[in-house]
């Protein structure tokens, strides 16, 4: 049974073959296993909706969705940090041919 905040009860979603390694209540490995490997290594059923990152309450037996990711930065550079970039990596490139030719 699930909630409106993306919670699952682990109960209600067996059988299922992914298991989860929890630690500090947060999902750090998953993965497809027998039961009886999965339950000796000390990982628990997953869920499918769930993965690493997202949390686990031992208490309730509830997995929780963390919220998702922010989107990566944007870089904006202006046409003179590209040109100046461009110029400070053929000096390195011909300070590492300098080398090479030096062996």
């Amino acid at each position: 049974m699930s909630d409106k905040k993306g919670a699952v009860n682990q109960a209600d979603s067996l059988p299922v073959e992914r298991y989860a390694k929890i630690v500090n209540g947060v999902i750090v490995n998953a993965i497809k296993a027998d039961a009886s490997v999965a339950a000796k290594s000390g990982f628990i059923p997953l869920p499918d909706a769930f993965t690493v990152g997202d949390t686990y309450d031992a208490a309730t037996k509830v997995f929780t969705k963390t919220p998702d990711k922010l989107p990566p930065a944007e870089i904006v550079l202006t046409k003179g940090q590209i040109v100046a970039r461009i110029a400070q990596i053929e000096v390195e490139i011909g300070m590492l041919k300098d080398m090479v030719g030096a062996l």
